[in-house]
C-alpha cells in the first residue's frame, strides 16, 4: 500500500489521509491505492527560546489540520505530513532528510498520477523547506506558503553543525547585484509554480530585526507567481488558525488550486 510505503520512506513523519467523500460497503476485492489530490507538507520552526534543544513539531497542532480540513471542505482529497526544525527526527516527526525523502517519493509515485504538492513552512522551517525544494529540483511544487520564514538565531540553536545537509550556511547564501545578500529562505526556486509569502512585521526582541526581513524573489531574479502579504501581526499569529492570517492563506490556496 502507498500509505505503508510512504511511512517507511519517511521515518518520523506523520501522515494522515483524508477523503472528501467515503464510499460505502466492504467488498472482498483489493481496493485501488489512495492517490490524494493534494499532498500537504508542513515544516515547523524552532519553538520556544533560542536554545540548543531540538524543537518538536507544532504545525500539526494548529495551522496544519485547519488547512487540511479547509481543502477537504472544498472537495479535495488530502494527505498531510509534518517535519521539524532539524536534519533528523524529533519527537516522532521527521527532519530535513525525511522531508527530502518524502519529496522524492512524491515525485516518483504520486505527482505523475496527478497529486499536487503544497509546502507550508514557518520561521526556521522555511530554511529547511527551501533547501529541500532546491535539493529535489525535478519535483514540481504546486504551491509554497512561507509563514514569516527566517534564519534569525540559526547559529544560536546549533544549526551550524547541520549546514552541510543544506550545502552550506543558509544565511547570506545568495548575492544580488554584487552587494545585497539574501538568505536561503528568501529565494524561490524555479520548480515552485506559486508562492505566498507572509511577513508579520514582528521584530526580534532587543535587536529590532524583523523575523522575515526581505521579500522573496526567484532564483532568476523575477517575481513571477509570487504573492506577497504583509499581515502586520506577530510571529506566532501567522500559524494560528484563530487569527486573521491562516484564513487568508486558505483562500489563496483554494483560488490557486481552482485555477
Amino acid at each position: 500500500m502507498l500509505e505503508t510505503r510512504l511511512r517507511r520512506s519517511v521515518p518520523g513523519s506523520f501522515l494522515l489521509l483524508f477523503a472528501a467523500a467515503c464510499g460505502g460497503g466492504g467488498g472482498s476485492g483489493d481496493s485501488e491505492p489512495f492517490i490524494p489530490d493534494v499532498a500537504l507538507l508542513f515544516v515547523s520552526g524552532h519553538n520556544g527560546l533560542l536554545d540548543n534543544s531540538p524543537s518538536a513539531s507544532y504545525l500539526h497542532l494548529d495551522a496544519g489540520p485547519d488547512i487540511a480540513v479547509d481543502l477537504i471542505s472544498a472537495g479535495y482529497t488530502v494527505s498531510t505530513s509534518y517535519f521539524v526544525d532539524d536534519a533528523f527526527p524529533v519527537g516522532g516527526y521527521g527532519g530535513y532528510l525525511a522531508l527530502v525523502d518524502e519529496m522524492e517519493f512524491l515525485r516518483d509515485n504520486w505527482v505523475p498520477l496527478g497529486t499536487r504538492v503544497v509546502v507550508v513552512a514557518h520561521s526556521h522551517g522555511g530554511v529547511w523547506a527551501h533547501g529541500a525544494i532546491r535539493a529535489v529540483a525535478d519535483l514540481s511544487i504546486f504551491a509554497l506558503v512561507d509563514l514569516d520564514c527566517s534564519s534569525y538565531g540559526w547559529g544560536s540553536v546549533d544549526h551550524d553543525l547541520q549546514n552541510a545537509y543544506l550545502g552550506g550556511d543558509p544565511r547570506d547564501a545568495y548575492v544580488m547585484d554584487g552587494t545585497e545578500y539574501f538568505d536561503l529562505e528568501d529565494v524561490v526556486f524555479l520548480n515552485v509554480v506559486y508562492e505566498f509569502e507572509v511577513r508579520s512585521g514582528d521584530s526580534v526582541i532587543l535587536l529590532g530585526e524583523d523575523f522575515d526581513d526581505a521579500w522573496n524573489f526567484r532564483i532568476d531574479d523575477s517575481t513571477t507567481g509570487l504573492d506577497p502579504y504583509f499581515s502586520d501581526t506577530d510571529h506566532e499569529e501567522v500559524h494560528d488558525p484563530t487569527g486573521t492570517t491562516i484564513p487568508i492563506v486558505e483562500a489563496w490556496l483554494r483560488a490557486r488550486l481552482a485555477s
